[in-house]
Parts: C-alpha cells; structure tokens; sequence
C-alpha cells in the first residue's frame, strides 16, 4: 500500500517546503494510525466473515466474491482521485470527509438483510475509503521528516497490524455465536477515535490554495481503472478491454496536455522507477491477498473450524509485523530499499509454497503456522520501507495523488486475487482442497516475479 514517483529527484524533495509542525505529534501520529486501521481492519475482517456471510444471506456464485469487490472497486478506482483532493484542498478535512462516509456505510452494512443493499453500502465504504487511506498515509509526509519520518511510518505499520490481528479472532468469537453483523461494526469504536483527534491533533494545511481541481483528468482515469476493473472481476471481453485501453489513453494524453496542472504529472506516472515500484507491489500484494482470503476459506468450508480458530490462525502474522516494521527504518539506512524488498519477496514465496502441505490431516503449528510466518516476515520486510519511500521520494504537493495511485495499484491486486478465486469460492469442500496448491503456487510465481522487479529500484534514492 505503499508507492514511489521518481520525477521528484534528491534535490527537490530537500528543497520542498516544510510542512506545518503539529502541536501534538504523538497524538497526530495517533490519529493517523488509528484512521488507517480503519480500513486494515476492514481487510482482515471480512475475509474472515465472508463464508458465514454468504449463508447468512443466501449468496450464490459471484455475490459472494463481490461482498469484497464492491468495496475494492471504488477504493482502487478513486484512490487518486482522493488523493488528489486531499493536495489541493487539505487533508485533514479529507480524511474527515472519509471517516464519516466510512462510518454511516459501516451502519448500512450491519443492518443489510440482502445482497443488494450489502453490496451498495460496501460501495459506499470504498469510497469512503479511497479519501481517508491516501490522505491519512501522506499526512505523514507533512507531520514528520528524515529519520523522525521512518520511525513514524514503522510505529503507522505495527499499529496497522495489531488493528489487524485484533480484530479477526474477536470477529470470529462473534460469528460463531452468529452474531455476523459486528464484524462491520468492529470499525465503528476506531472511526470515533480517529474523527475526534484527526479534527483537534492533526494539522490544517492547504497544500495548492486555490490552484483548480483536475476534475476531467481524475474522472478519465477512475473511469478508465473502473472499466479494467470490471473486466478483471467479470467475464473479460474484447470491447470492455478495448474501452478500458481508450480511457486510460485518452487520460494520459490529456494529463500530459496539462503539464503541471495534471493532478498526475506523466513523469511520474510512466517513469522507470514508478513503473519499478507499482509493479512490484502488484507482484507482491496479489499472493498476500490470496493468501489472506484464502486459507480462512479453507479453514472455515473445507477444514471445518471455528470463526474463533481462524481469526487466531493469522494473529502471529500481526504479531511479526509488530516486531519488524518498527526496525526496518534503521535497516534501510544501513543497506538501502532494494535488500529488503528482494528478501520481502522470495520469503513470500517461500510462505506460499509451504502452506501447500495443508490438508484434512494438518495441525495448525506444524502445518499452517511455518507459512504464516514466512509470508508475515517476507511483508513486513517490504511493507515500511516501500511506505518511507512514497513519502521521500515526492514533494508535498503530490504525496496525495502518488499514495492514492499506489493504493490504487494495491487494491487491483487484491482485486485481481479475488477474480483468481472467484471460481473456487463458491464450491465444496473438496474442490476447495483440491485448488488450493494451484492458487498457492501461482502466489508463489508471483511473488518471484515481484523479486525480479526490484532490478528497476535503487537501493537508495537520495
């Protein structure tokens, strides 16, 4: 979730102009952390939630996989476009603006008695979501900087995994006493939290006074990512494909017709280094993401535990991104970005390829967890410095649009790993066992792809 733009070299990030010093910086730090587990929270849980779901409301085929694409679409597709309102008009009253869509969708979500209305209130999440995560995230960027910046992204990342970890077992213990709708409102304690010190710790900065909104640009590109989307999630075919190609076209010539106007500037967009970075995190975030959707399906249809169980079963997951996010700072700066990230990548490998021995027979720690915890240590290596970097490589005016286009890049892998198992979701316990080495080993493919990528990265950037 995490991004790079190269058009900004060493010497202008240096020279950018300094951001607002916030009076409570503790407490900032708090506000931003606690409003981006929001959405973390979100992803850990309703995987977890996702099979009793389905039963609970009848769902066949597809609906079940498009409970998580209606709230993945408009987050990928709107992320920049979120990120760009947040450069121009200030992000703390963005991130506001999200938390309350966030938190009134959350309310729908728990009262929805069938699949329409679930679905369109995990819509309005997603929107809610594409403006308060891309602006949250480079808030950092203006509250902190050097090596107060790298603390500040390790200390963001563990707090985003305790969100994570804490949240599935409990979510479970209330599935399985069907209680299915606490799961959404799990998020609604965090979102109060994070609305009040956002408003009263957090800065307010006006990033572009009065500089205009590249409205047509933004809505070319959410629409030609929403078309892409579409396909990748549906049956693809060649007009849908063809459209989505025309969009994205049309919105890079006329980004590149704006020139510094653009709310994406081409340069940053289609430079080798962004190319390097943003492939990478699809690379890496589409076996993740298959993993953590995935295996609690397994757990839950095909092995036959508890919500309980298979909430636990990704908490030492949580627990090594605790541990290690918080250390990648000062490793960066002994080694450079790229070790990390090659680690990062071929331990997620690893992970995917041992979580093949799982089967009827399989007990949790000699089986399940030696993956785990592969993939946790191979994601919490990348995860911090790849944060650190979208926040040092640009300049204030464009942390916004460069989170947004990187969570962008985030969320189509996810989206991506869930049309993977679109085909496998819905079916018995058999099939899904019988699947299970083929999706793994893909992820497992993909992650070394990923491991490749890093070649078109520095290992330092400044």
């Amino acid at each position: 979730m995490h991004s790079l733009a190269s058009a900004c070299d060493a010497a202008v990030v240096q020279s950018a102009a300094p951001c607002r010093p916030a009076h409570h910086q503790i407490l900032a730090l708090t506000a931003i952390t606690v409003a981006s587990g929001i959405v973390f929270l979100d992803g850990s849980v309703i995987p977890v939630a996702l099979p009793v779901i389905g039963r609970a409301l009848v769902l066949k085929g597809a609906e079940t996989q498009w409970v998580l694409n209606a709230y993945l679409l408009p987050l990928a597709t709107l992320a920049m476009l979120g990120g760009a309102i947040g450069d121009r008009y200030g992000r703390r009253r963005i991130v506001l603006l999200g938390i309350t869509i966030f938190a009134i969708a959350t309310l729908a979500c728990a009262s929805a008695n069938h699949f329409a209305m679930l679905v369109s209130a995990r819509f309005f999440q997603g929107i809610g979501a594409a403006l308060l995560y891309p602006n949250s995230l480079s808030a950092i960027g203006e509250l902190f900087s050097g090596a107060a910046q790298g603390r500040a992204v390790g200390i963001w990342s563990a707090v985003a995994a305790i969100v994570s970890g804490v949240a599935p077992p409990l979510a479970g213990w209330f599935i399985d006493h069907g209680q299915w709708r606490v799961a959404f409102l799990l998020s609604l304690p965090l979102a109060l939290v994070a609305a009040t010190f956002t408003h009263r710790y957090v800065p307010k900065t006006v990033n572009k006074p009065g500089a205009p909104l590249d409205i047509v640009g933004s809505l070319l590109g959410a629409l030609g990512l929403g078309v892409l989307i579409w396909q990748l999630t549906g049956k693809p075919s060649v007009p849908g494909l063809l459209l989505a190609a025309v969009l994205l076209s049309i919105y890079v010539w006329y980004e590149r017709l704006l020139g510094a106007q653009a709310s994406m500037p081409i340069k940053l967009l289609i430079s080798r280094l962004q190319l390097g970075i943003n492939g990478y995190t699809f690379l890496l975030y589409v076996p993740f993401n298959l993993f953590l959707v995935y295996v609690p399906f397994v757990l839950l249809q095909a092995l036959h535990q508890s919500g309980t169980v298979t909430g636990l079963a990704l908490v030492p997951m949580q627990i090594i991104f605790v541990v290690i996010s918080p250390l990648m700072s000062s490793v960066v700066d002994r080694v450079g970005v790229r070790w990390p990230l090659l680690a990062g990548a071929v331990l997620t490998a690893a992970g995917c390829l041992l979580v093949l021995r799982v089967g009827k027979d399989t007990h949790y720690w000699t089986g399940l967890f030696p993956a785990v915890s592969l993939v946790a240590t191979g994601m919490s290596l990348a995860a911090a410095p790849l944060t650190t970097l979208v926040l040092e490589s640009v300049d204030q005016f464009h942390m916004g649009i460069a989170s947004g286009l990187n969570s962008a890049v985030t969320r189509l892998a996810a989206l991506a790993a869930t049309a993977m198992l679109s085909a496998t979701l819905a079916q018995e316990a058999t099939y899904l066992l019988w699947a299970f080495p083929i999706v793994m080993t893909c992820g497992a493919f993909s992650s070394l792809l990923a491991a490749a990528s890093t070649g078109l990265i520095p290992s330092r950037t400044s």
